[in-house]
């Protein structure tokens, strides 16, 4: 190696300042382009830049363009619902909503059982202060 190569400094630092500087400008406004795409608005700006150039400049400025986010996939093997097979396995929630001839809302949550022949539980309607009672029949 020769004795004059460490010592070496090069002279284009000053010369890249104002396009490094336009690059993180263009880079803030445009956050997904890339330096093929700067280098384009940097041309218009009036900088000639070699692709090359451009992309060592870029490089060297630390720029990058953010990752995309990957969309989410459907699972292509989804769990398979569990067939039921045994009374009380699966229940439906219903909710019921009815006023007293005195003007007060009742809200009640109804459930029971889905697919096997069993009598729904009914409730009596009650003020919404007080717990329901369960009918069984």
């Amino acid at each position: 190696m020769p004795r004059s190569t460490p010592s070496y400094e090069p002279r284009l630092p000053a010369k890249d300042a104002p396009v490094i500087e336009a690059m993180k400008e263009l880079s803030a406004l445009y956050p997904r382009y890339g330096y093929r795409r700067i280098r384009v608005f940097l041309r218009r700006k009036g900088f000639e830049l070699s692709w090359s150039r451009t992309h060592r400049l870029w490089r060297q400025a630390g720029l990058l363009v953010p990752r995309k986010r990957p969309r989410k996939r459907i699972a292509s093997v989804r769990p398979r619902m569990h067939t039921p097979f045994k009374a009380n396995m699966v229940w439906a929630y219903d909710y019921v909503f009815d006023t007293t001839a005195s003007g007060r809302r009742l809200r009640r949550v109804c459930r029971s059982p889905m697919p096997f022949a069993r009598p729904a539980r009914s409730w009596r309607a009650r003020p919404a202060a007080e717990k329901p009672q369960r009918w069984d029949g």
